[in-house]
């Protein structure tokens, strides 16, 4: 396959170099701050930023990629800053909502602020959702305006109310966005079981075809025995025999020690027949369920002749079914109900199964295998249910055989069906009629038309973009809300709703370039990458690992990941007309789906397609893009092709559609693609849900980062588990008093190591309980112990629920950077100058003087320690 078309990450990282260095430049020159109104000259600015304005550089390295590629790396004089807002769901966002707000007021309104010099803002999920909407923001304030400032002498920004007035994103309007919820999950359903039901049909016109009469059900296809061997499982025990005998051959010949020096064969010849004698196992088993399904088909014909003679000699299966009942109401109820419980609570089963993974307790242990067991009897029901529809429509065809012709002379159509329907009969040729029909209509869906992926996207848009014009007009204008509850600044939440534009952003506009240059909207905005995951079940590369997927990164200027190369994002959106922030925001938080990558299930895989629990997007291959001309491009849209790779687990990155979910099936951190570009100063907000505070996400990206890029991460997040464990006893023993000893940890310092004698500082902000906070902030941990790891599966959060979040980011963030807080900081040395490098770091973020010399000094009475 060609893949000129597809860009490689040196010409990704060239172009961000360029982006980042140009706006470094506007830093350094003063001309932000001057913009903004912060009473600085230039001149000052530029004093204190003389060197800021230094080019980056993109530089080779030694480490080589998964395929032996040199990954690239970008230098530069002044190190490179980078903030990560991690997944979570709702719960993520309103941390991080507070987090990127403390960073905002650390500074006074007339000094440069420190998302001024944050290259990069890196994105996942929940994260993703603020994001968004922050880069949303700043396009659209005036002078790049922090949209969502917190200050204590003032009311909410309308940015901040609008979100905030969205906690409950899916449902804001209540009973009405439930119902639509419920259409476009009902749609989806329909969809599948249109697909679903036309290959069933299609395979019980073939076991007719096979299987005309009841008689037929009893004898061995193309039977060579003169009917001495008077059993459908007839090529089942030859097959086996066969088997037997060839394998005991091999044994005997093929494994023969040899004489000479040479061996008898060579690795690949073994491997071979390796291959092929597995191949020959699974005929064998495909020919036994083959035969199965006749003998199961006359089992029920034996029912029907017992329910008339109780003498009747019938097999196992027949009086087995004859107990249920002859048309087994029993069973299909049964499936109907478990298939319907499984749809409601399967991903609940894999998410309390992955979450007590780690719990050694006998709790946690006893609960961790209830689930799993659970999930494998869950995972049955759906192919049961699909082999009970399949059985029953192949029965009524073959006993409609002969009796339709007794009344078909009063009915013109059937007598039609029974003149032309030959061995099939009527019913048997209105399955073939009704399958024809349903398979070319599913030719015409396209790969994202039973995805809920759109009605996700929607409502994160409403939530988290909007038109700043429409919400100055609202808050301007009150009196045309009637009786209809309404926020700060006369905000109506039913107005908005309503004047609000929506997915009018495409995510190449964060960043425009070209001989127009950079608009005043979108200079002030660190660049914005918003991580996404690519499943690749299927890949001959990269599951020798085991990861099933790879980091996938939407951003201004391009789309793509290692694995399906690069393109750029003008090229996706004309190729994609869907692609926008919106898009790539619901694609980073599109959790629920059959394909997880490295946390997918396989036994649900099936399942879970099926019933339609799916949030993910059917993406243009960023590696073939230029090939998306004429048939090419209409055979990329046959949805059914797609959905089978997506429901046998058969994703890889050749296809002309590449299968996105969640980011945090990778790396729910956003940390990944920042070690990537070997930034050496990051910011993590972590808000995902940790309720043992075992930081799951930060030992899969040390996994990553170690194998991929040779970068080794040491940080003391131990310290952070430690005090919450503590303040957890003392809470439940009513020990928590004094608040005043009882500052911190909430954040960890440590070292990102990239070798070569390089590295860098990782601030890691933990969404954690230290005993200080404040009232409101304890007194719901008072009444949801779980706070604040609620489960990530509550998307439907309240006023105060949102609040209690996003004021806990807003504390950590805020009481660290300020000095106020202790930190969990490394109590060794990693190199002979670390002090010396965390204190450039935080120097670095623009913090205050007397903030970094306290934090310095802890770093000191630590390692003295």
């Amino acid at each position: 396959m060609p893949n000129s078309a597809r860009l490689s990450l040196i010409d990704v990282l060239t172009a961000e170099a360029e982006v980042i260095s140009r706006r470094r430049a506007l830093v350094a020159s003063g001309q932000l701050a001057g913009d903004r109104g912060h009473g600085l000259s230039h001149d000052m600015v530029a004093s204190k930023y003389a060197s800021h304005g230094a080019p980056i550089k993109v530089k080779a390295s030694h480490t080589l990629d998964e395929r032996g590629i040199p990954c690239p790396r970008l230098d530069s004089e002044k190190h490179i800053v980078g903030l990560a807002l991690s997944g979570g769901g709702v719960r993520s966002a309103a941390f991080c909502l507070g987090v990127v707000q403390a960073l905002d007021s650390i500074n006074e309104d007339n000094e440069p602020k420190v998302l001024d010099l944050i290259d990069y803002l890196s994105t996942v999920s929940g994260g993703g959702y603020i994001g968004a909407s922050l880069a949303a923001g700043l396009m659209q304030t005036e002078k790049g305006r922090f949209p969502f400032a917190s200050k204590l002498d003032q009311q909410e920004t309308l940015e901040t109310q609008h979100i905030r007035d969205y906690s409950n994103y899916l449902a804001p309007a209540g009973s009405i966005d439930i119902l639509v919820g419920a259409v476009a999950v009902v749609r989806g359903l329909l969809i599948n079981a249109m697909i679903f039901i036309g290959i069933i049909l299609t395979v019980a016109v073939l076991t007719i075809a096979i299987n005309p009469t009841e008689s037929a059900l009893r004898q061995p296809l193309l039977d060579f025995t003169g009917g001495k061997f008077p059993s459908v499982f007839l090529w089942s025990a030859v097959f086996s025999v066969v088997f037997i005998i060839i394998q005991i051959g091999y044994s005997i010949i093929g494994l023969r020690p040899s004489d000479r020096t040479s061996p008898r064969t060579t690795l690949i010849q073994r491997e071979m027949a390796g291959r092929l004698f597995a191949s020959a196992l699974v005929l064998c088993v495909l020919v036994s369920l083959f035969s199965l399904q006749a003998f199961v088909l006359a089992g029920l014909f034996d029912a029907a002749n017992l329910a008339n003679d109780p003498n009747y000699q019938a097999n196992w299966i027949g009086k087995a079914w004859h107990r249920l009942g002859t048309y087994y109401p029993m069973p299909w109820t049964f499936l109907v109900v478990a298939a319907t419980a499984f749809a409601a609570f399967g991903n609940k089963l894999s998410a309390v199964a992955t979450a007590s993974r780690g719990d050694r307790t006998w709790k946690g242990l006893s609960k961790h295998w209830m689930s799993r067991v659970a999930i494998y009897c869950g995972a049955s029901v759906i192919p049961l249910l699909f082999w009970f529809t399949y059985i029953a429509l192949s029965y009524w065809g073959i006993r409609s055989q002969g009796r339709v012709g007794v009344f078909a002379s009063d009915v013109p159509l059937l007598a039609w069906l029974s003149s032309h329907s030959g061995s099939l009969g009527a019913v048997g040729l209105a399955y073939a009629s009704t399958a024809a029909v349903l398979l070319g209509l599913s030719i015409l869906v396209t790969p994202n038309a039973n995805s809920l992926h759109g009605y996700y996207r929607d409502r994160l848009s409403r939530a988290f973009l909007w038109k700043l014009d429409d919400l100055k007009a609202a808050a301007r204008d009150p009196s045309e809300v009637n009786n209809v509850e309404t926020g700060a600044h006369g905000v109506s939440r039913a107005q908005v709703s309503d004047n609000v534009a929506v997915d009018q952003f495409k995510l190449s506009s964060l960043k425009p370039h070209g001989p127009e240059g950079w608009s005043d909207a979108v200079r002030f905005a660190p660049y914005l990458l918003v991580n996404a995951t690519v499943n690749l079940e299927g890949s001959k590369y990269l599951n020798r690992r085991g990861r099933n997927a790879d980091s996938f990164v939407f951003s201004p200027l391009y789309v793509g990941s290692q694995a399906t190369g690069y393109s750029q994002t003008v090229d996706m959106e004309s190729a994609d007309h869907n692609m926008n922030l919106g898009t790539a925001m619901a694609i980073s938080g599109a959790a629920a789906s059959a394909n997880m990558g490295a946390s997918t299930i396989r036994i649900l895989t099936f399942s879970l397609a099926a019933l339609n629990v799916r949030l993910g997007y059917w993406l243009p291959n960023p590696r073939l893009l230029k090939e998306r001309l004429g048939l090419s491009r209409w055979l990329a849209n046959i949805g059914p092709w797609y959905f089978a790779k997506e429901t046998f687990g058969l994703l890889n990155e050749l296809t002309k559609n590449i299968y996105l979910t969640d980011g945090g099936h990778f790396d729910d951190l956003g940390l990944y693609e920042l070690l990537k570009r070997r930034c050496k100063v990051i910011i993590v907000a972590d808000g995902e849900a940790d309720p043992p505070l075992n930081f799951p996400s930060l030992i899969r990206v040390q996994q990553y980062a170690r194998i991929d890029l040779g970068v080794l991460i040491d940080l003391p997040w131990e310290e952070i588990r430690h005090s919450g464990s503590v303040i957890a006893q003392q809470e439940s023993s009513g020990e928590l008093n004094d608040r005043r000893q009882y500052y911190g940890p909430h954040v960890a310092v440590g070292r990102i190591d990239y070798g070569e004698n390089e590295h860098g500082v990782l601030l890691y902000i933990k969404s954690s309980i230290s005993g200080d906070e404040s009232d409101l902030i304890r007194d719901y941990r008072r009444r949801k112990p779980n706070f604040p790891q609620e489960t990530t599966l509550d998307q439907f959060f309240s006023e105060e629920q949102f609040e209690v979040y996003r004021a806990l980011g807003f504390h950590a963030t805020r009481n660290f950077f300020t000095g106020r807080d202790r930190s969990a900081m490394l109590k060794t040395c990693p190199a002979n100058d670390w002090p010396e490098v965390v204190q450039q770091a935080l120097q670095r973020l623009n913090i205050p003087a007397e903030a970094v010399t306290q934090i310095m000094q802890r770093q000191q009475d630590a390692m003295v320690l």
